[in-house]
């Protein structure tokens, strides 16, 4: 596959599955009012994480001689754990996707059917030569981040400052305790993009798969900006879905007075992609594609 003529659409595939659920959910009911420090903390976290695994997974996979039996039993654990980290990526999504459709926007439709459908568009795009998943990531994401910034620009007139005051800094075990939510939405999908860039492009480049975890970060960064200076950090923290709040929030006009529906072609785009590469991904481990795509 050429590099060169799919460099944006990678950025936008793994922007995409970093995404996933994580522009709704978070920062999730498990943090306090000093979640934006655990936000930077895990952010830091996968960006040290990914330089790591880069080079040691070129080597496992791609640079190593494979007549090497300690590197070929090396492969089996670490492919079997990405393996399963997608598959948890896809599951969880999935799980989410589908009970905020059903919770809140179509509620008077069963379970079953949301299922069924969401289950049979993401086994068709599944089935698609990865140059379609790549096209269709680039333009659901240009899409998705135009919506973000157009959002956090309109809120803007609603924003409280008082709402990120400080008054003493937090201590190593409460940025700890804070992180943890955003360890497993962002530190741990973060940690997958290397796989997938082997998986689709032969070998892991530094600079691809951190621009593509940026392009990922920036529009959560902004969701949490967001809800951070709309509803303050504790109350923000307490809802279900947070962004899906805020934006109910905000009002455009006698006509234009609500955005909702933007929320649900957030979700829509990110997960379907996520829960798309999750699965498509741990099935080219299991199938021991390394090097190839």
């Amino acid at each position: 596959m050429n590099k060169t003529a799919y460099s944006k659409h990678r950025l936008a595939l793994e922007a995409l599955f970093l995404m996933g659920e994580a522009v709704l959910f978070l920062p999730g009911n498990e943090s306090g009012k000093y979640y934006f420090f655990g936000f930077l903390t895990a952010m830091a976290a996968a960006i040290i994480g990914i330089a790591v695994v880069i080079p040691t997974l070129n080597y496992l996979f791609v640079d190593s001689n494979d007549k090497n039996k300690f590197i070929r039993w090396i492969r089996i654990p670490v492919s079997a754990a990405a393996a399963l980290g997608g598959f948890a990526c896809a599951g969880l999504c999935f799980k989410r996707f589908v009970g905020f459709v059903s919770a809140v926007f179509l509620t008077s439709v069963n379970k079953f059917w949301i299922v069924l459908i969401f289950a049979a568009l993401i086994g068709w795009l599944i089935g698609k030569d990865v140059r379609v998943i790549l096209k269709l990531s680039l333009l659901l994401y240009l899409l998705a981040l135009f919506i973000i910034v157009l959002f956090f620009v309109l809120s803007v007139k609603d924003f409280k400052i008082a709402n990120v005051a400080i008054y003493a800094f937090p201590d190593l075990a409460t940025i700890t305790r804070e992180s943890k939510p955003f360890l497993l939405a962002i530190f741990c999908p973060a940690l997958l993009l290397p796989f997938w860039e082997i998986a689709l492009f032969g070998k892991a480049e530094p600079g691809v798969c951190l621009k593509g975890f940026f392009a990922g970060i920036l529009p959560i960064a902004l969701c949490l900006t967001d809800c951070l200076l709309l509803f303050g950090a504790p109350l923000a923290a307490r809802l279900s879905y947070p962004l899906f709040s805020a934006v109910g929030t905000v009002t455009v006009g006698p006509l234009f007075t609500r955005m909702d529906g933007v929320i649900y072609y957030l979700l829509f785009s990110s997960a379907l992609i996520k829960i798309t590469l999750s699965l498509k991904g741990s099935v080219w481990i299991l199938r021991g594609w390394c090097g190839k795509t």
